[in-house]
């Protein structure tokens, strides 16, 4: 079901004096599609019921408002379109037929040589978002590249938000590569490694993602570019220590910081083949005075200004 999006919905400061220098998101933002190549889009999925299945804490469908509410008033520092399509709401639990949806809108955006950004909802988001570009590039060599705690490769009777790799692995397995930044291990069993291992997953730990390790990061994710032709990248927000991001549905024991996950973003959406991107598992109703969800606006911004005019990373 596809929930328009409003003027409401974008609300924020404003600096009279200022003129055009004060601008914020609020000021710039349009509604609806846009059929300017190039053009950065939001879509929202709003649907937590991938969580739900796969016995997490629900909320995260009411996510994507709270992410546009941060997102409204963060400054406007060059020239970049930016267009807001709306949600895809998940309607009487069929996520399938949300997550066709959503792929199906997401299609139509990446066939115009345009940029997707889904803001969730649940990290069932995933396979909505490997779809979209699928769809839209049937026989492209496809990366994965997910910033997140957890493989999500479990083999479940039905699709949840911990299904998502491994349903696109098996979709399209030749033409398809994944890599994992952040794995817990902990927090992911061995019959979870195993199958990471079976499907040729690349994977680095939390233990290797600190600040001393930023250069390797950022090397070893240059080659894996150089390996495929267009690129999803998606960040699970519980791949964040818990306190800077303590509204997600599966907090964070150790997790990765912000200031060595942001120049990896970066370098992600400067590579020339993003295509598609999205930020999951905003749980606004055990956020803690909206840092998760100013977190997840910032990369929302930093994917959108970058993509608009991509900096390398220094």
């Amino acid at each position: 079901m596809i929930v328009e999006p409003t003027p409401q919905s974008w609300k924020g400061r404003t600096d009279p004096l200022d003129g055009i220098d004060g601008n914020r998101i609020h000021h710039i933002i349009q509604l609806g599609p846009s059929r300017q190549e190039k053009s950065v889009n939001l879509l929202g999925f709003a649907c937590d019921e991938g969580v739900f299945r796969n016995q997490g804490r629900i909320g995260a469908k009411n996510g994507p408002p709270h992410i546009r509410a941060a997102l409204a008033n963060l400054a406007v520092h060059q020239p970049i379109q930016l267009h807001d399509l709306g949600d895809v709401a998940c309607h009487d639990k069929n996520l399938e037929s949300a997550q066709a949806e959503y792929a199906v809108m997401g299609a139509h955006v990446v066939s115009r040589d345009q940029i997707l950004i889904g803001m969730g909802g649940g990290h069932e988001i995933a396979f909505a978002s490997y779809l979209a570009l699928r769809q839209a590039k049937p026989k492209a060599k496809i990366g994965i590249l997910n910033f997140d705690a957890h493989f999500d490769l479990r083999r479940d009777k039905f699709r949840t938000s911990g299904t998502g790799f491994l349903d696109a692995l098996e979709h399209s397995p030749l033409d398809t590569s994944y890599f994992a930044m952040g794995i817990s291990a902990p927090n992911n069993t061995q019959a979870l490694f195993r199958t990471a291992q079976k499907n040729n997953v690349q994977f680095r730990l939390d233990d290797h993602m600190t600040a001393n390790h930023a250069m390797e990061a950022a090397a070893t994710l240059t080659n894996w570019f150089a390996t495929i032709e267009t690129l999803y990248m998606t960040i699970d927000l519980d791949c964040f220590p818990s306190h800077e991001a303590p509204g997600v549905s599966a907090p964070a024991t150790r997790g990765v910081c912000y200031e060595v996950i942001e120049p990896l973003v970066r370098l992600a959406a400067s590579s020339g083949k993003l295509a598609v991107a999205d930020v999951a598992e905003l749980n606004p109703s055990h956020d803690i005075d909206n840092r998760t969800a100013r977190l997840a606006a910032r990369l929302v911004y930093v994917i959108a200004n970058t993509v608009a005019a991509p900096v390398q990373m220094s």
